[in-house]
C-alpha cells in the first residue's frame, strides 16, 4: 500500500507541475483563402518573431482554377496576418511542410499538379512533388 500512496502522490504532483507549465492563450486567429476553405498541416515560428503556416485550400464554389492550392501564411507576432498565397494553377496541389531557411527565405513543400504528356487514363495533369522558396517579407516566389 505505501507503493501505491507513493504513486498517488507523485501523479498528483506531476499533475499540477503540468498545469502551472501551461501558458495561456494569448491569441487565436482563423486565415482562409477569400471565402475557400482551408486546411494547414504544419506551422513554425520564425525567427524574430511571427508564425509560418502551410495546408491547401479548396474552393467549393467553383471560383478557383484549380480543385486544390497549396496555401501558405505567414502570420506577425500576434497573429495578425502579414501574408497569404496560394500555389499551384490547375488541378490538385498540397501543401505538407514548411520552414524558415538560415538565410530568413521559406521553404515550402508539397504537391504541383503539371501538364504532362505522358499521363495515363486521359488525365490532363500529373501531381509532382515541389518546393517553392518564398520571401518571408512579402511572400514572393523567389
Amino acid at each position: 500500500m505505501p507503493r501505491r500512496a507513493l504513486l498517488i502522490a507523485l501523479l498528483q504532483l506531476v499533475g499540477a507541475a503540468s498545469l502551472e507549465a501551461t501558458p495561456a492563450t494569448q491569441w487565436a486567429a482563423g486565415y482562409n483563402n477569400a471565402n475557400c476553405e482551408a486546411h494547414p498541416h504544419a506551422g513554425q515560428e520564425l525567427d524574430g518573431g511571427g508564425w509560418l503556416m502551410v495546408g491547401d485550400s479548396v474552393c467549393w464554389d467553383g471560383s478557383a482554377s484549380y480543385d486544390r492550392a497549396v496555401f501558405v501564411v505567414v502570420a506577425e507576432a500576434d497573429g495578425a496576418e502579414r501574408w497569404s498565397r496560394t500555389l499551384g494553377d490547375l488541378g490538385f496541389n498540397y501543401g505538407k511542410f514548411g520552414s524558415q531557411l538560415g538565410d530568413g527565405t521559406l521553404l515550402v513543400a508539397g504537391v504541383k499538379s503539371v501538364v504532362d504528356d505522358a499521363v495515363k487514363k486521359d488525365y490532363a495533369y500529373i501531381e509532382k512533388r515541389a518546393m517553392w522558396r518564398l520571401d518571408a517579407a512579402t511572400g514572393d516566389v523567389l
